[in-house]
């Protein structure tokens, strides 16, 4: 199932609003596009997070939770330190969550 959620996370929706529009598309698409501007910020892991527990929820009650996610930086302002696309993305994610995890 192909679902665009364009929108979600702005600054005129409620989280609430946002959240369950997010869940439902994470419930039932086969893959997920968490499409992000610029640079991954503490915040769209905080979200991302939030329905990583929603999922884990949903498969303990027998639902299958969403199965697979990509991240998509449109405008990437770290062109000079990672490359384009997936391994370059790989790269980047690997010291976002080293740094992420030593702030905890």
């Amino acid at each position: 199932a192909v679902i665009d959620t364009q929108g979600t996370f702005d600054n005129k929706s409620s989280f609430r609003d946002n959240s369950t529009v997010f869940a439902m598309s994470l419930l039932i698409s086969s893959l997920t596009v968490y499409n992000i501007h610029g640079n991954l910020q503490e915040n769209d892991m905080t979200n991302l997070n939030f329905f990583l527990e929603f999922g884990r929820m949903a498969g303990k009650s027998g639902m299958t939770p969403f199965h697979d996610i990509m991240f998509l930086v449109r405008d990437w302002m770290n062109e000079d330190e990672f490359d384009y696309g997936l391994a370059g993305g790989k790269e980047y994610l690997k010291g976002f969550m080293q740094i992420d995890a030593s702030q905890s």
